[in-house]
């Protein structure tokens, strides 16, 4: 909202920083809060370095597949996105989001699947807060100034979209609702849903009369 007239700490945004500082805060508070939580009875941590290493070999690998694929992701998204005429900002937000979601949510299912509720949350959360991380990083390499101030208004929506969507799952969190809507959803995850279909619409609405607005613009 502010990207036009917040001050340029060089060349980037004075708020990237900020976002850099809340991130190294919101890990290491995690961290403490974790190391001063009690023990499970029973669970005694073994060291195993052979199984260490193979752990870490097996994880770089699977995670330069991840990123090999992901590079040629951009290219072909900006492809279908002109070519439907989507706008960027509609088909980044809803395919090219889900593709890069993808293995967060299978790694979530996984997670559920051996019991590991907090390592299931603990992946989406972190994501969430890894990718606004992102966000900063492109702002240091944007070397042409802000990359707040050169993305479009539209994004204002996720914005608003992701912090109410984040509230409503911390809420469910600390009430805890024991039922659940037609079987399938609670009450919390109900309302996430909604506010999921109600941002795609505007997005798509907006791109919609964007490329209209193009289309019946006279040539110059």
């Amino acid at each position: 909202m502010a990207g036009h007239w917040l001050p340029l700490f060089g060349w980037f945004s004075i708020l990237t920083p900020v976002i850099i500082g809340i991130y190294l805060l919101a890990i290491h508070g995690i961290f403490r809060y974790e190391q001063q939580q009690p023990a499970e009875p029973g669970a005694v941590p073994k060291r195993d370095r052979s199984a260490l290493r193979s752990a870490f070999s097996a994880y770089g690998l699977h995670a330069l597949v991840v990123i090999g694929a992901a590079l040629f992701l951009p290219h072909f998204g900006e492809q279908l996105a002109q070519a439907s005429g989507m706008g960027s900002s509609f088909f980044g937000t809803t395919f090219l989001a889900a593709a890069t979601s993808l293995p967060e949510l299978v790694v979530s299912f996984a997670a559920i699947r051996l019991g590991s509720y907090d390592m299931a949350v603990g992946n989406l959360f972190g994501s969430n807060i890894f990718n606004i991380l992102i966000l900063a990083v492109d702002d240091l390499f944007y070397v042409e100034g802000s990359l707040f101030a050169a993305i479009e208004p539209q994004h204002l929506m996720s914005v608003f979209a992701t912090v109410a969507m984040t509230a409503v799952a911390g809420l469910g969190m600390m009430i805890k609702p024991q039922r659940k809507v037609w079987w399938v959803f609670s009450v919390d995850t109900l309302v996430i849903v909604l506010f999921y279909i109600a941002l795609m619409t505007n997005l798509y609405r907006a791109a919609h009369r964007s490329t209209s607005g193009s289309l019946m613009r006279p040539l110059s």
